[in-house]
């Protein structure tokens, strides 16, 4: 059963991902707008500012984690990455086996990333070793 604390955890978890999400899309508008940069390649700066600006968010607002290092957010990296895999195999699976509409195929794999997002995030980056269920609100 889901607690009222892990209801409002998932819901800053949600928050937190669409600051990221708008941080990324105005950057990569900003360089290809402003700096006449290509939009693939402007994507991947833009990515590693919301990436940055997400795991700040969910260390400290999110999961509350009371310690970090640098091996913490090389693991928050390498699970932005599986989610970024996760959400392209299911747009690709979704668009080009399953021939739905683009629209539906991403809002099944923003759904499915974000959930395996969340636990790997729960589970590995932010666990706390005494006692992986406290918070304080």
């Amino acid at each position: 059963m889901i607690t009222f604390v892990e209801l409002m955890r998932m819901a800053r978890f949600g928050f937190s991902g669409a600051i990221s999400t708008g941080i990324h899309a105005v950057l990569v508008i900003v360089f290809v707008e402003y700096l006449g940069m290509d939009p693939v390649v402007s994507s991947v700066p833009a990515f590693l500012v919301a990436n940055i600006n997400s795991y700040l968010m969910n260390r400290f607002w999110v999961f509350r984690a009371r310690s970090g290092s640098a091996g913490q957010f090389v693991i928050f990296f390498i699970v932005s990455i599986v989610s970024l895999l996760v959400n392209t195999s299911g747009m690709y699976v979704g668009t080009r086996i399953l021939d739905f509409p683009y629209k539906v195929a991403l809002a099944i794999s923003v759904i499915v990333a974000a959930a395996i997002t969340y636990l790997l995030h729960k589970l590995l980056t932010f666990r706390e070793k005494s006692d992986q269920h406290s918070e304080v609100s």
